[in-house]
């Protein structure tokens, strides 16, 4: 049996390097108060950072940012939605037309969706399924001991 614990926080908004010094903030304090974790990741939505890193706001660009093993979503998380739908696994959608054709697949989708309504239209093979086509979720899926099965 496989026992994880994941601590998640929302790192709220703004471009990729305000996304990392969150979440290195967040890990600093945690690791204060807590045996210090295994692995660190932080998700971020791909299509925002060749910009950040046009204006040198780049996640790399955070200080502290080698703590963490970036994970980037393709182009978004609706397109990690997209791709965890039966037979979408290896589409990567350009971020103007993925919501439209993710809600073709999943007509109930808003945004935000809730982890509740998440876990009912997804399951551990869909993230398993995708990942075998998306090197950075299939990293994170590895890190934490979810694609041994695979």
């Amino acid at each position: 049996m496989l026992h994880i614990h994941l601590h998640v926080h929302v790192c709220g908004g703004g471009d990729s390097r305000s996304v990392v010094e969150s979440a290195v903030d967040q890990l600093r304090r945690r690791s204060l108060n807590l045996v210090s974790p295994k692995a660190a990741l932080v998700l971020m939505d791909f299509d925002r950072v060749p910009e950040d890193r046009r204006r040198g706001r780049g996640p790399e660009n955070a200080k502290g940012s080698e703590l963490l093993q970036f994970v980037y979503l393709k182009p978004n998380l609706e397109g990690l939605f997209l791709r965890m739908c039966e037979d979408c696994e290896n589409r990567f959608v350009d971020p103007h037309r993925v919501l439209p054709i993710l809600k073709k697949k999943w007509p109930e989708y808003t945004k935000p969706m809730s982890a509740t309504a998440i876990s009912k239209r997804f399951g551990l093979s869909d993230l398993r399924r995708a990942a075998k086509h998306d090197q950075y979720l299939r990293g994170a899926l590895e890190t934490i001991g979810l694609m041994d099965n695979a």
